[in-house]
């Protein structure tokens, strides 16, 4: 049960993992219209995105890497991750829309 929840997870994350690359691309694709300005400012907010991902990446080898027991814990972890790169994503997207 504990094994089919993990899976689960996984799926679950690798799921928001392949759209919030979709997006991060879209962004950077639209570069090319924007400003000299508003192209620095997303550059930086995509630099800080992607220490969110890997922020997210240690998360999940924590996750993997841990007994039943503190599975709860190093998911809370996880998901606190990927709430942040979310928001950031978001923030980000509706500012360049």
């Amino acid at each position: 049960m504990v094994e089919d929840m993990r899976v689960d997870y996984q799926k679950k994350l690798e799921e928001r993992l392949r759209e919030w690359k979709g997006k991060i691309d879209s962004l950077n694709m639209s570069q090319h219209q924007m400003t000299a300005e508003n192209r620095a400012v997303l550059n930086r907010e995509v630099k800080d995105m992607l220490k969110k991902k890997e922020v997210m990446k240690e998360k999940w080898k924590a996750l993997q890497n841990s007994d039943n027991h503190g599975w709860a814990l190093r998911r809370e972890e996880l998901e606190k991750a990927s709430e942040d790169l979310k928001e950031a994503l978001d923030r980000v997207a509706a500012h360049f829309k």
